[in-house]
């Protein structure tokens, strides 16, 4: 599975938010901000609560070969827009599927669940085979079949819901087949600059502010380790 960051501002995002903050205080005509200033003012209007500016960035993602469960999580988060691929027009006859790590390194497990989405598979082709309409048929597909989808976020977004919500441990553990993994690959995909002080609680609060939902595991120690650079 890969996160592939396509679509972003044209214009340097810290620059770009730098002289949209300038332009709310003085009477003058738009200018792009140095990159550090930038960075400070972005860091300075987070601390405050002020992050109507981050509405201005987008970015655009293709997050490759996903399952339908990642789909179903990261569609709750509303201030985004999304593309996936298609159940109802697709022929997913021999359909290929994600499978956890916890399944994927217990052989009992692996070889009960690859059982399974065989059975699926062949259940699936079956319907199709005695007339059943192919939106139809769809419906026996599990949450571990695979999707290739688009989305794109604001930053205000992926600073101040994504992030604090997805990453933290209380999601599945980590790795590529689930949404935290996929999260913290959107960081890394090549703007972390911008979001550098989002994040957990933990870390941008210096204490867990899930109270008594919070996870087993203890809090993250830095910036980094939260977001796996």
């Amino acid at each position: 599975m890969q996160v592939l960051l396509i679509t972003y501002p044209s214009f340097k995002v810290p620059e770009m938010i730098g002289g949209l903050g300038a332009l709310t205080q003085h009477k003058k005509e738009f200018k792009l901000s140095s990159y550090e200033d930038g960075l400070k003012l972005m860091k300075y209007l987070y601390d405050a609560g002020h992050t109507s500016l981050f509405e201005c960035a987008d970015f655009g993602f293709i997050f490759e070969s996903t399952s339908r469960v990642f789909l179903a999580q990261i569609t709750r988060h509303r201030m985004a827009s999304y593309t996936s691929g298609s159940q109802q027009y697709q022929d997913h006859s021999g359909f290929p599927y994600v499978t956890p790590d916890a399944i994927a390194s217990n052989d009992d497990a692996l070889k009960e669940y690859d059982g399974l989405m065989r059975q699926i598979d062949y259940t699936y082709r079956l319907l199709k085979e005695m007339g059943i309409e192919q939106d139809q048929a769809r419906y026996v597909l599990p949450g571990a079949a695979a999707n290739h989808l688009y989305a794109k976020f604001n930053l205000r977004e992926i600073i101040c819901t994504v992030m604090p919500q997805r990453i933290c441990r209380r999601n599945t553990p980590e790795s590529l087949n689930n949404i935290r993994g996929m999260v913290k690959a959107m960081i890394n995909a090549g703007f972390e600059d911008c979001v550098r002080f989002g994040g957990c609680a933990c870390v941008t609060e210096g204490k867990c502010d899930q109270g008594k939902m919070r996870c087993k595991q203890g809090p993250y120690k830095s910036w980094e380790e939260m977001v796996g650079i």
